[in-house]
């Protein structure tokens, strides 16, 4: 046995057969592709893929195909990937009304119907009837947007207000049911490391497959600014003393300390903090301060007492 298995292969490994063997495969790659060149009728159904759709409508039957006679050439048929193919239906033009109901006609539709096949005359519809359409009608919410952020600062620089989102809501629309579960919708995820300069760029809305927006992007800015330490002494203002008490107050003034914008740091003055006390709300010898009022583009602010004493004299 182990002679004959020796001597097979020592047959194959001869000039004569591989001679034989290239003629082969040359002969059977000549009968493969004058097979392709031969012409073909193929019966494939073609699925109609739906766009321009209202965002107040939705598709409820979307896999719909239309049964066509294929005729081409073998190499045609192949490049032209026919399995794959679509028919592209524009919901708002490509549909007739007739009582309410939206139907899809075939036969008007042929030239597109030959244009999805680029340009392939040789397809004739197996069936001519009009195909319907069941539309039906999404609901609507208006829900707020979600940023998703991952931010971090070089060394002293922080946002100064705070980052902004044109538009901050967002039209949903889709199934009632669907859209009861929704209470905002998610950006693409921000992710933007050492900011020193300011953020405005686009970014994308997450959504599910079965509900529509009633936009795609939204846009995101920020003013990004160095913070710098500082403090000031300010005032202090008794308010509510009735007309015939006089108070007398220690101390008149208290430091308040805050970290602002460097740009804003020469604007600051003294008049644009509010220290106040009120009488009506005084202890036995002692005044709690407010600060009522102070520029909103400062941060970590802080009076350095909180109590004031006081005399009265009257």
């Amino acid at each position: 046995m182990k002679r004959v298995f020796n001597d097979i292969l020592k047959s194959l490994s001869t000039k004569k057969f591989r001679t034989f063997s290239l003629f082969f495969f040359i002969s059977l790659l000549l009968w493969f592709f004058t097979k392709l060149s031969d012409t073909y009728t193929v019966e494939q159904e073609v699925a109609l893929e739906f766009y321009n759709i209202p965002n107040e409508k939705q598709v409820n039957n979307q896999a719909l195909k239309v049964p066509l006679q294929i005729s081409a050439s073998g190499f045609r048929l192949l490049g032209l990937n026919v399995i794959n193919k679509t028919i592209k239906v524009d919901i708002i033009n490509d549909l007739k009304v007739d009582k309410g109901q939206y139907f899809w006609l075939p036969e008007s539709n042929l030239g597109k119907i030959k244009e999805s096949f680029d340009g392939l005359r040789d397809i004739n519809l197996i069936s001519t009837d009009p195909i319907l359409i069941d539309i039906g009608e999404n609901a609507k919410k208006k829900v707020a947007i979600k940023l998703m952020q991952t931010l971090s600062f070089k060394n002293g620089y922080e946002i100064r207000d705070r980052i902004t989102i044109k538009p901050d809501s967002v039209e949903v629309y889709g199934p009632s049911k669907v859209l009861d579960s929704i209470s905002y919708i998610e950006t693409e995820s921000l992710i933007m490391e050492d900011l020193e300069d300011n953020i405005s760029v686009s970014l994308g809305l997450n959504s599910e497959e079965k509900i529509k927006l009633s936009q795609k992007e939204i846009e995101v800015s920020a003013l990004i600014e160095e913070y710098v330490y500082n403090e000031l002494s300010i005032p202090i203002r008794v308010i509510n003393t009735p007309e015939e008490l006089k108070v007398n107050i220690f101390p008149k003034e208290v430091k308040v300390s805050f970290r602002s914008p460097i740009s804003f740091y020469n604007k600051l003055e003294v008049n644009d903090f509010h220290l106040v006390c009120d009488f009506a709300e005084k202890e036995l010898s002692t005044m709690k301060i407010k600060l009522t009022e102070f520029p909103n583009q400062l941060k970590d602010i802080k009076v350095k007492n909180n109590n004031v004493e006081y005399v009265v004299v009257e």
